[in-house]
């Protein structure tokens, strides 16, 4: 690793973001309320060191509050009325529902727009580190090597993960954290629980191994130039880019198919391909090429499929049944959702709200604790200020398109992108972002693309007002001297006097 990649306070800050992102998912994916409170303490910690050394060196921020404004209030307007739902209310404000609830949860409840004001809490503690985390890699990630770095340790660290979910399943009798398993039994599941949320975060790791792969094969992107092969694929580039990265996405499809995940397939697909299709995109040259790296994935896809991808294969056999089922819980949440469209639940209650509304089509042997869908869940939760966090993930993915231009940025504006593609495409039939080791991930890489869009769109706007000052200056120069006419009246001095 480059010693400027380690540089400074942003160097050591650059050490513990990484941290907490490889040991995240070990403690259950830290899908417990004591790991959010330990990961927000640690990453409000950091945030809090990091602000203080801004006091003593004003000018520091690399990226300004400016450029972080309009995702951090739309994301503030979630946060708020999580608040808002938390604050008591009169009795004559408060829900004529509340009182079903009562009943039906079987201890009192306060006069709150929240079923669960702690669950609410724990929801707003989370969003609190997930966007102290998203500043910290902004800042840090401003540095394209910085960004390049922090993409290679987050796939190197999902790979490790992958092999180790691969080595408990295969060798160490069907395991979770070395102790027997209480769900999940004969598929790969690492350190979580959920084989989905296992899938979402190794999809992660293909969709940043591609982009990774991709930028090593064809490190110069300036468009408009059809540079020699030779210049764009230089063979020694080729087969350390394949040997490296190749294996460690090997590995994460391995332990994807294993998970026997049928939507964690096709997002694993997504990942794969899209940061080569981005690519292809732009480059008539390099198209060839790239389409054969994609035939080449997809084949080695399809291999590990025949070898590994057995009991996928046989759940999509079940697809109909199961899917039938999902289905029914999507229309018994939407008849949530119409009930309290506005104002919701609360946060994080959808747990204690559902019981209300479950009917009997719907099987009663299952806990329904998540709706499966995070969409419709935000809005159960939330009301229509669910649209608000929804509304910043846009925007940030809106900037990132800066970064898909030339230079080391690339990687990272097209990790980002495919990483919030994977992650939009499965929340539409489950609950990976709820579980707080993915979404750790989610947010960093996020973070780096987004980072690595500001910092692309301010030096295009520097290059347009140079070459415009430039143009304009040399208009000036090259300006003809114009002979000055005789006035109707008077001579030629006078006409031509200042």
């Amino acid at each position: 690793m480059q010693r400027g990649v380690l540089a400074g306070a942003n160097g050591l800050f650059f050490v513990l973001i990484c941290m907490v992102l490889a040991f995240a998912p070990v403690p259950i994916g830290s899908n417990r309320p004591f790991f959010w409170e330990l990961n927000a303490a640690i990453i409000a910690v950091m945030a809090f060191v990091y602000l203080i050394r801004l006091g003593d060196e004003p000018g520091r921020l690399r990226i300004s509050l400016g450029d972080l404004a309009w995702p951090g209030a739309a994301l503030g307007v979630a946060m708020l009325w999580m608040v808002v739902q938390v604050i008591p209310l009169p009795s004559w404000l408060a829900p004529a529902i509340w009182s079903d609830a009562q009943g039906a949860l079987g201890y009192p409840i306060g006069k709150t727009i929240s079923l669960d004001p702690a669950a609410t809490v724990h929801m707003l503690l989370n969003y609190a580190a997930y966007a102290l985390l998203f500043f910290l890699v902004v800042q840090v990630c401003a540095n394209e090597d910085r960004a390049h770095r922090l993409l290679q340790v987050v796939f190197w660290s999902i790979a490790v993960h992958a092999a180790i979910g691969i080595v408990l399943l295969m060798q160490f009798g069907d395991t979770l954290l070395f102790l027997p398993k209480w769900a999940y039994h004969g598929v790969a599941t690492g350190f979580f629980v959920n084989r989905n949320s296992f899938a979402t975060f190794l999809a992660f790791g293909l969709a940043i191994g591609a982009a990774l792969l991709v930028d090593a094969l064809a490190p110069s992107r300036r468009s408009g130039q059809n540079r020699p092969f030779h210049e764009v694929f230089r063979l020694d580039a080729m087969i350390g880019a394949i040997g490296g990265y190749g294996t460690g996405m090997a590995i994460i499809g391995s332990a994807l198919l294993l998970t026997a995940s049928r939507m964690g397939a096709v997002v694993g697909v997504i990942g794969m391909l899209m940061p080569v299709l981005m690519s292809m995109a732009r480059s008539r040259g390099r198209r060839v090429v790239l389409g054969l790296l994609a035939v080449a994935l997809l084949a080695i896809a399809l291999g590990l499929v025949l070898l590994s991808g057995a009991q996928l294969t046989d759940r999509l056999g079940s697809l109909e049944t199961e899917d039938d089922e999902r289905w029914e819980l999507f229309r018994q949440t939407l008849s949530m959702i119409a009930s309290r469209p506005l104002i919701g639940f609360g946060g994080g209650t959808f747990e204690d709200a559902f019981p209300l509304f479950h009917q009997i089509q719907l099987s009663a042997d299952v806990v329904w604790d998540r709706a499966h869908n995070l969409y419709l869940e935000l809005w159960t939760d939330l009301g229509i200020f669910a649209l608000a966090p929804i509304a910043s993930v846009g925007l940030i993915m809106a900037k990132m398109r800066y970064a898909l231009g030339s230079g080391r940025s690339w990687a990272a504006g097209a990790a980002a992108l495919t990483v919030c593609m994977i992650a939009a495409v499965h929340s539409l039939v489950d609950f990976s972002l709820q579980i707080e080791a993915v979404t750790l991930i989610f947010v960093a890489v996020m973070g780096s693309g987004y980072a690595q869009g500001v910092s692309a769109e301010v030096r295009q706007m520097a290059k347009s007002h140079a070459a415009g000052g430039l143009k304009d200056h040399r208009s000036r120069r090259a300006a003809p001297i114009l002979p000055i006419s005789p006035a109707p009246f008077g001579n030629v001095g006078e006409a031509g006097s200042p």
